[in-house]
């Protein structure tokens, strides 16, 4: 792993990235204010492809397509940008087009008719991650991941998938020569598409690489392959369906891209830089020239003489190759590729720019800011500040550097100094630098001598030192999961702490200071906003928390907030203790660093480079306030602002009914007018620009008026704190509660029409009423005298096997077994019961029975205060059992006989014969079944009967004749 990749795995540490589902999920939108564009750029980045056509090198990059005028090859100049979706992996030039692949973004058309504006004009999206592109006849081929996808762009601004052909392995580039496509195909080597149907695309030949083929070009009857760690393999495809390979060249690094042009081969060479290969011979091409490159070459074209390399996060660079065995590098457009920290001072930016050092960017004018210098630091330059002609960088591993920026053209390290640990940021005051040293804490620097800085003081802080503010002989730390530091550099030989606060997102990351306040910038929580007028006692008196904040910056009354995953933020802080959102910007990627200057914020985004933004300036909202369909004017009317849910500012109207809201920050805005009486209207997306006034004007309707009294049902005694509801159309107009008499008013926000008023409160039963008529100027008295209690339970008794509802059927609840029952209830003609409020929580027995039905009992049923417990039941219709008794022998009737009913062992009835004639009869509770039936009777013998057939609502005859003893 490389350095740059532990480094950047450090800080993912240090801001405690297991919340990173938590920053990957926050939206930009959670942002308050409204969008916020750039006025300028400084394009970054890691170059992965250059393509060059005329006085321009087009070079893709992670989010950027960078536009580079090359008419002189020494100092190459950006001159237009435009953002890609994703990562943009490979570009080609035809025409007044570019067109760019990106691993999330599939095929993007960019018209560069005019270099310093290019602007997307259509895009296709590609079912995988796009690598790599080639143009011809009307169609671009790309490399997908699933293979190689035929687009028509003869109309660039819709361009629509026609082809595709499947290939194995990972395709990464792709070049065309007449009817074929030949694709670099990663670990499956070089694929042969046969193109001349762009419908119908099919593989027709292949060779397998020993590497992982990466990039291709063609010339002639030859395939030049970059094969990664395969170097470069020539490739003879005369007979497309039977590629061989004829020779190859190693080279020492990885082989990433090829061009080709006259006798010689063009490697990208990763860390190995440009190699420059004689092909002439095909069968023995052998390599005769090198150029080193300081970054990794992972890109290159060649024109007119020279070889342009996208290398890395060290840019474009511009070699040479007239003399093939001397290629020298002529030229460079260092891009940031990684801005870290920023700094401006007298017209110039300073970005810290990880893995690249110092890049020094004039910005005297914001909207085409230019790179125009630049120093190499041997670390991971982190941070920056410029005093006194000199910057001193942060620079991780490389401590502090110190670098003559007294000509910002040619910036030169003169001296430096060792920190124990890795140093992330650098303020410096008169003769002082003081570096914030990861977990060395607090390092003191004299810097009286530029040459040769030294270390006389360091104070090692709790946490982990990240960023660092100085001001009247204090240093604020921010010292991630320890805070803000404050220490006391009176005496730089032995820095003190004086007092700390603590930050609950415990990741603070950047501090800085203004007015008697210092902001930091606390990771997951956001803004903080610490008082410290009393260094001895800090105290946190606002925040403002919107996703993962990284560095902050305070120009007059804004904070600048990088925040990693929602861009630059623009916050109000004119009153701390209440800090709004005003503004932000998405980045594509990660915002890092941030400084303001001269009413500019200048924000260093990963992969974008430096972003430059014009200070918010305030605008006005104003209008009038008149009743609907009149010219009367409101006097008194209040009319707000908000953003979200956020209320910005308010104003009342005048005598004449007008009113104004100045200082309201660019950003669309909620605005409502409201006055009783009156029914409040609103109206959104209202814009604010700056330093401009918008007119927005209300017609109020004179509002309708609801009243009147709940009651309890069951004692009609009166409801207090029942909220009272009214609808129309399906949206809430009005709620109030009642008070202690049970009255209820709605005076305001109800214009004429019919409405829904419901009733509502914890534990009692929702009541509505329909069609309730309110009048402009009236009033309209809606009671509720029925409000009743949440049952304690309730259901509903049907016929078993139907949908019809049993009426008058009984339902008892017992406790346990506990006879008798506790409550009972009969079913309404809905078949409904209802056990009423009042039953104690606890587990009950519930029987249901009705005439002529098998009553059904379910048992460990729970009640829990003010819940209602649904239980329904469905009877079965009821067979009955009846007969005689009478003496054997005398044909006498018995009197008293007791007749009982078994079925599966339980007895599920009993009857007793009654005079005259010893009839008894079991009516009811006997499901369909078959029984045993057993008659007995003191003085005469048992007699029992098996297998007797009871059938549902009819009746089974059975008579039994009993034996004296």
């Amino acid at each position: 792993m490389n350095r740059l990749v532990c480094a950047r795995l450090l800080v993912l540490v240090i801001f405690a990235f297991s919340s990173f589902a938590l920053l990957t999920a926050c939206p930009p939108a959670g942002a308050e204010g409204g969008n916020w564009p750039p006025v300028g750029q400084l394009a970054g980045g890691l170059p992965q492809a250059v393509a060059v056509q005329g006085n321009y090198a087009y070079v893709a990059t992670v989010a950027v397509l960078t536009v580079i005028d090359i008419s002189s090859a020494s100092h190459p100049a950006q001159v237009g940008y435009c953002e890609t979706p994703g990562y943009a992996r490979c570009v080609a030039v035809a025409g007044s087009y570019a067109y760019v692949a990106g691993d999330t973004g599939g095929l993007r058309v960019i018209d560069v008719s005019n270099p310093a504006r290019p602007v997307e004009v259509g895009h296709c999206d590609t079912p995988s991650y796009a690598e790599g592109v080639a143009v011809a006849g009307g169609y671009a081929y790309v490399a997908d991941q699933g293979g190689v996808r035929v687009i028509d762009v003869s109309n660039p601004a819709t361009p629509v998938e026609v082809g595709h052909c499947d290939t194995p392995g990972t395709p990464y580039g792709v070049a065309v020569a007449g009817s074929h496509a030949y694709v670099a195909g990663g670990y499956a080597g070089l694929r042969v598409i046969d193109v001349s149907n762009p419908a119908s695309p099919v593989e027709v030949g292949y060779y397998d690489t020993p590497g992982q083929a990466q990039g291709v070009a063609m010339v002639g009857s030859y395939a030049y392959v970059a094969d990664m760690w395969g170097g470069l393999r020539v490739i003879d495809v005369s007979n497309p369906a039977s590629p061989v390979e004829v020779g190859h060249c190693d080279t020492p690094g990885n082989a990433e891209g090829v061009a080709v042009a006259g006798s010689h081969a063009y490697v990208a060479d990763d860390t190995a830089g440009l190699r420059v290969i004689d092909v002439s011979n095909p069968a023995g091409p052998v390599e005769v020239g090198y150029c080193d490159t300081p970054g990794w070459a992972y890109g290159v074209a060649v024109a007119g003489g020279y070889a342009y390399v996208a290398d890395g996060y060290r840019g474009l660079r511009v070699i040479d190759v007239s003399n093939p065995a001397g290629p020298v590098e002529v030229g460079y457009y260092d891009t940031p590729g990684d801005p870290w920290g920023v700094t401006v001072v007298g017209g110039y930016a300073y970005v810290a720019d990880w893995g690249g050092g110092l890049v020094v960017v004039d910005v005297s004018d914001p909207a085409s800011p230019v790179q125009i210098g630049y120093c190499d630091t041997p670390g991971l330059a982190c941070g920056v500040a410029v005093a006194g002609g000199y910057a001193y960088v942060a620079d991780e591993r490389g401590g502090l550097r110190v670098i003559d920026v007294s000509n910002p053209a040619s910036p030169a390290e003169v001296g430096h100094c060792d920190t124990p640990c890795p140093a992330w940021d650098v303020g410096v005051v008169g003769a002082y630098a003081y570096v914030a040293d990861y977990n060395a804490g607090l390092r003191v620097i004299d810097v009286s001598n530029p040459a040769s800085p030294v270390e006389v003081g360091y104070y090692d802080t709790p946490g982990y030192a990240l960023s660092v503010a100085v001001a009247g002989g204090y240093v604020y730390v921010a010292d991630a999961d320890a805070g803000l530091r404050v220490v006391d550099v009176s005496n730089p030989a032995t820095p003190v702490e004086v007092g700390h606060c603590d930050t609950p997102g415990r990741h603070a990351m950047g501090v800085a200071l203004a007015g008697g306040y210092a902001y930091v910038a606390d990771g997951l929580a956001g803004l903080r906003v610490i008082d410290v007028s009393d260094p001895a006692n800090p105290v946190e008196v606002g925040n403002y928390t919107p996703c993962g904040a990284l560095d902050v910056a305070v120009l007059g009354s804004y904070a600048y907030v990088a925040d990693a995953y929602a861009g630059l933020l623009a916050i109000d802080v004119s009153n701390p203790a209440s800090p709004v959102g005003v503004g932000y910007y998405d980045t594509p990627g990660t915002a890092y660093g941030v400084a303001a200057a001269g009413g500019y914020a200048y924000l260093a985004a990963w992969p974008w480079g430096l972003v430059v933004f014009a200070q918010p300036v305030p605008g006005t909202i104003s209008g009038q306030v008149r009743v609907k369909g009149t010219t009367i004017d409101i006097a008194g009317a209040t009319v707000e602002t908000r953003i979200g849910d956020a209320l910005k500012r308010s104003a009342t109207t005048n005598a004449q009914g007008i009113y104004t809201i100045p200082d309201l920050l660019p950003g669309e805005y909620v605005v409502t007018a409201s006055k009783q009486g009156y029914v409040s209207q609103t109206k959104a997306d209202i814009v604010v620009a700056s330093d401009q006034t918008t007119y927005i004007n209300f017609n109020l309707d004179v509002s309708g008026r609801l009243t009147g009294q709940v009651r309890d049902k069951g004692t009609t005694t009166n409801v207090e704190g029942a909220t009272v509801v009214a609808r129309s159309g399906g949206q809430e107009r009005a709620r109030t509660t009642t008070g202690t008499n049970g009255i209820y008013v709605m005076e305001s926000d109800l214009p004429t029409g019919t409405y829904v008023v419901a009733v509502s409160k914890p534990g009692w039963v929702t009541q509505t009423k329909m069609n309730i008529s309110v009048v402009a100027g009236a009033t309209s008295y809606v009671n509720f005298f029925a409000f009743e209690r949440v049952p304690a339970m309730m259901g509903q008794v049907r016929a078993a096997g139907t949908t019809a509802n049993l009426a008058g059927a009984t339902v008892a609840v017992y406790l346990g077994g506990t006879l008798p029952a506790m409550v009972t209830a009969t079913t309404d003609a809905n078949g409904i019961y209802k056990i009423p409020a009042g039953l104690a929580a606890g587990i009950y027995t519930v029987v249901a029975s009705a005439a002529g039905r098998v009553r059904q009992e379910k048992w460990h049923i729970a009640v829990a205060d003010g819940q209602t417990t649904y239980i329904n039941f469905n009877l079965q219709v009821s067979g009955k059992l009846k007969g005689q008794v009478t003496e054997k022998g005398t044909g006498l009737p018995i009197i008293g006989a007791t007749i009982t009913a078994r079925a599966g062992g339980v007895v599920w009835a009993t009857g007793t014969t009654v005079g005259p004639y010893g009839i008894y009869e079991i009516p009811s509770d006997l499901p369909a079944g078959t029984y045993t039936m057993l008659c007995t009777k003191a003085g005469y013998q048992d007699q029992g009967k098996i297998h007797i057939a009871v059938t549902a609502g009819a009746t089974t005859y059975v008579n039994f004749s009993l034996q004296p003893q």
